[in-house]
Formats: C-alpha cells, structure tokens, sequence
C-alpha cells in the first residue's frame, strides 16, 4: 500500500489495547510478504491471461492502493488523534511552530549523531540491495540463467515467498 500503508498501521495499533499492539505490530509487519505474495499470484493468474503483461499487474495494485486509499478517507478519525488535537488546539500550537521545533531538534540530533545516521542510512541502502537485488530480479534470473518458463518462476517466487 506504499504510502498509506504506515499512517493506516499506527492507527490501526493506537486503538488497540497496550498489550496488544506488539502481536498486532508483528502481524502487520508482514503486510510487504502477503503484499509480494499476492503480486506473484496476479502475475500467475491475471498477467498470463492478458495481452498487456506487466501493465495488468500494475493498475491492479494502483485499482487496490486507490480502493484502500477512498476507503480510509471514509473512516473517521480515531479518538486518539481527536483528542491530540484538542490538546494542540488548547495550547495555541500551530502547524508552523511545531515545524521549527521539528527542525531545530533535527539539527540538534544530527549535530550529536551525525555517524550513527551516516552508519544507519549506508546500513539500510545495503538492506534494500540485498532484498531488492535479490528478489526482484529472481523471476528473471530462473527464467534466463535456469530456462524456467515464467509460469514455473512465478510458482518458485510464491512457494519461496511463503
């Protein structure tokens, strides 16, 4: 769900019970293997079937991502978030101030931490190789290094996937 997916998470978790959310956390954490999950199984069903290959995979994630996108704007707001307003609204704390706040406290942070957001920023680039590099090039690679059809890659990626 790309965008919408962490602001939906923490709404969901706020209005859980305390000792709960970490279960709850856990659960929706996995929210990118079900999502990579049902991708592979769209390829397998809907993009085999169709004369416009890949472009079917991707309006079918943009036609769920815009469904879930309307219906969280139905939803109201949760209790938590109306009451953190209210709260705001009583101290006379504006968008803006909250801004510079946002901005000097940044500034201080990095002033003291600036290596160990160096380390964390190389840290999480060389994530997104490993798990990108790997498993998004590897329906290509069992197709054109191992002579898979793209029916049989597809059925590798969702058995590795689960």
């Amino acid at each position: 769900m790309g965008g919408i997916w962490g602001l939906s998470s923490s709404s969901a978790l706020e209005n859980l019970p305390v000792e709960l959310r970490g279960l709850a956390s856990g659960v929706l954490q996995q929210g990118y293997a079900v999502g990579y999950l049902l991708a592979a199984v769209i390829n397998l069903t809907l993009v085999s079937s169709s004369v416009h290959t890949w472009r079917t995979l991707f309006w079918t994630g943009a036609g769920i991502t815009f469904f879930a996108a309307v219906l969280r704007s139905c939803l109201p707001e949760s209790a938590v978030f109306l009451r953190a307003k209210d709260i705001e609204r009583a101290k006379g704390t504006n968008t803006s101030q909250k801004t510079k706040i946002f901005l000097r406290e940044t500034k201080e942070m990095l002033k003291l931490h600036w290596k160990l957001c160096i380390y964390a920023v190389l840290l999480m680039t060389g994530f997104n190789f490993l798990s990108h590099g790997s498993q998004d090039v590897y329906p290509t690679y069992l197709e054109t290094s191992k002579g898979f059809t793209t029916h049989d890659a597809t059925i590798a990626t969702i058995i590795g996937n689960c």
